[in-house]
């Protein structure tokens, strides 16, 4: 039984700089691989390289995934194979040993970019209701 549950969730830090202007980083996501590979972990997490930007540009282009599905091809990506176990552990340290903040993307509005503390998310899509 799987224990990981953030399958293809976008994991984001939401960082608030001195001056005040508020960034999104999208550090990536995670994917159950089915390979034929042996030595591989049955987990990819797709990390992304440098992907800040600035949160209110990210809201007015349609959300997280609109932007990321407009983009991606411009962040520099690097895989990593891991096991489930060590997947869990990654999630777990990613929040400077907090657990992840859940949220659903529709809950990421223009309305609420300034009630988001500033911190590590897991982002449920749009699409994981249906």
């Amino acid at each position: 039984m799987k224990e990981f549950d953030y399958e293809n969730c976008q994991v984001i830090d939401i960082i608030t700089r001195r001056s005040g202007i508020r960034f999104i980083h999208f550090l990536g996501y995670a994917y159950e691989y089915e390979g034929p590979e042996k030595n591989e972990g049955p987990w990819k997490f797709v990390s992304y390289i440098g992907a800040f930007y600035p949160l209110a540009n990210v809201i007015k282009a349609g959300g997280i995934s609109d932007f990321i599905f407009a983009r991606e091809i411009e962040f520099k990506q690097q895989i990593i194979d891991l096991t489930e176990k060590e997947l869990i552990e990654m999630y777990e340290k990613l929040n400077e040993g907090n657990k992840v903040i859940e949220i659903d993307e529709s809950n990421i509005t223009k309305d609420t970019i300034n009630t988001l503390m500033d911190g590590t998310y897991v982002v449920f899509p749009l699409s994981h209701k249906l």
